[in-house]
């Protein structure tokens, strides 16, 4: 949901797009959308164009570099070791530049800063390395030496390219120098009839080479776009999903809310009804509410007052034996 800016702060990703609407996004998407639809079509078509030209190129070259008198085939045989030379040479520099990425006057440079401290003895203490450290610059002196050896190599080898380069440009100026001389004219006449409306030459070849390097730069800063404006789509997509969720979320609540309150006055509850309760979490202040009705509903019993019995005084007890007055006896 972040992002670092250039000065290490961290930035909301969707800063910009809060305070849009939702239909400025979808507008901004569509629109996005289309810009790639139609760059799209615009590459397919100069990949199909570039592909006429690579063909056109390969066959007039074929003809104009073909078999003809002796001179010329034997600087097309020049030319293509010139090729062969150029394209090993270029591999195999890449190869020890991936190995060894410095250039050996930075490793030059390395190896004097190693060599003092290993052989010079310095009055002060501080300065003396110690075991861990003068092993730890031994290994990294030798080290740098066959890098060193290296880096050599990958300079011999961009010698060797430069020479290629130079004997292929001046090979090919020596070629075009014959143009259509002693050019085999039934292969000609084929090339013509194929491409009516191009003149068969060494220029044409030119132009051709020429309008193919601009396709390739025009493919290679669209992909690059290709994949800024993809990204953006993306980012717009994400943000709408968000607010989307944010607003279901919003229209269930209400939803949950009104169907509480259909069940708090006693109304029936369908499948559905109970699901939005449940995801909503608001079935559990229905049950909340009702025992706070229920609590709030339930009468009061009316406590009976009960007298307070004075306590009697109790006399004497009677006595069991009766007097003669009392049975009439004399």
């Amino acid at each position: 949901m972040k992002k670092k800016n250039r000065k290490g702060k961290r930035e909301f990703l969707f800063d910009d797009l809060v305070v849009l609407s939702t239909n400025e996004i979808n507008s901004s998407r569509t629109q996005l959308k289309q810009t790639l639809s139609k760059k799209e079509e615009e590459h397919e078509q100069f990949q199909r164009e570039r592909k006429e030209l690579v063909e056109f190129v390969k066959k007039v070259r074929g003809v104009l570099m073909g078999p003809r008198n002796p001179e010329i085939s034997e600087l097309v045989s020049r030319l293509k070791k010139a090729q062969i030379s150029r394209d090993n040479a270029k591999k195999l520099r890449a190869d020890y530049d991936k190995k060894v990425p410095p250039s050996p006057e930075d490793i030059i440079q390395s190896l004097k800063q190693r060599h003092k401290p290993l052989w010079t003895i310095s009055n002060r203490i501080q300065e003396i390395p110690s075991l861990k450290e003068e092993i730890d610059l031994f290994e990294s002196y030798f080290e740098y030496q066959a890098m060193y050896q290296i880096a050599i190599k990958s300079d011999e080898q961009q010698q060797i390219l430069l020479e290629a380069y130079k004997e292929i440009k001046n090979t090919m100026k020596a070629i075009r120098k014959f143009d259509l001389e002693d050019i085999d004219d039934n292969e000609f006449s084929k090339i013509q009839e194929k491409y009516p409306n191009k003149k068969i030459g060494w220029e044409s070849v030119d132009y051709a080479s020429k309008k193919i390097s601009e396709i390739d730069d025009w493919c290679q800063n669209w992909i690059k776009e290709k994949r800024t404006l993809y990204k953006e789509i993306q980012r717009l997509e994400a943000y709408l999903r968000i607010r989307g969720k944010e607003a279901e979320k919003e229209s269930l609540k209400i939803k949950s809310e009104e169907i509480r309150e259909k069940a708090e006055t006693g109304g029936t509850l369908s499948l559905d009804d109970l699901s939005a309760l449940i995801s909503t979490g608001e079935i559990g202040k229905i049950t909340e509410n009702n025992q706070e009705i229920e609590k709030n509903d339930k009468p009061k019993r009316i406590k009976k007052s009960r007298k307070k019995r004075s306590n009697a005084k109790r006399g004497k007890p009677r006595s069991t034996k009766k007097v003669k007055k009392e049975d009439g006896k004399n």
